[in-house]
């Protein structure tokens, strides 16, 4: 069975994917080293904080599949918010 991509609804355009290269992930590491060097005990605290963060939602949502998923979910957004603020020069605390 072949699938077929479906056509976007009259007036409606497919949404653009951005596509990344292949070393864009060293970019991220060299960016991420770059904020802990400039500030360590806050990153490294971050760090901690996240793990400590993780191992929690995943013994208390492990059974519940659905909690898992939401938890995971939304713990991995509050990320992207800090490191935003981190490029706009604004603390991240």
């Amino acid at each position: 069975m072949r699938l077929e991509p479906t056509p976007p609804a009259r007036g409606k355009t497919a949404p653009k994917v951005h596509s990344v290269s292949a070393n864009r992930p060293f970019v991220w590491l060299v960016a991420g080293w770059r904020d802990l060097r400039a500030n360590p005990i806050a990153s490294l605290a971050f760090g901690l904080l996240f793990a400590i963060a993780g191992d929690l939602i995943t013994i208390f949502a492990w059974r519940n599949g659905q909690l898992f998923i939401v938890a995971t979910s939304g713990f991995f957004l509050v990320a992207p918010t800090a490191r935003r603020r981190t490029l706009r020069n604004q603390p991240a605390t």
